[in-house]
């Protein structure tokens, strides 16, 4: 079946038609991955847990217990830090190479 595809090419352009037909299996291919990582990032978010806000709201404002805990490991301390810290901006002075 792929000999008849290359029926209607130009003998001395079958390379090009090869090439590019290579390159379009590799693309689809690609989106094919990608399209099962979609799959599986949602399936994953929609696993986790809800966020309590009122709990959330309650341990901010006792953050040092929470942190200090016990029961506290390294990836919940990590996850609070990324809860907490949205954003840092940080401009440098090219003179003086001091942040402000």
């Amino acid at each position: 079946m792929a000999g008849r595809r290359y029926e209607l090419v130009d003998p001395a352009k079958r390379h090009v038609a090869r090439e590019l037909e290579a390159r379009w299996n590799d693309a689809l291919e690609r989106v094919s991955v990608l399209e099962r990582k979609v799959e599986e990032l949602t399936a994953l978010s929609a696993a986790r847990p809800a966020i309590d806000r009122g709990r959330l709201f309650q341990l901010a404002h006792d953050l040092s217990a929470a942190w200090n805990a016990p029961s506290t490991d390294t990836r919940t301390k990590q996850r609070l830090i990324h809860i907490l810290i949205q954003e840092i901006v940080c401009n440098l002075d090219d003179q003086t190479n001091e942040g402000s």
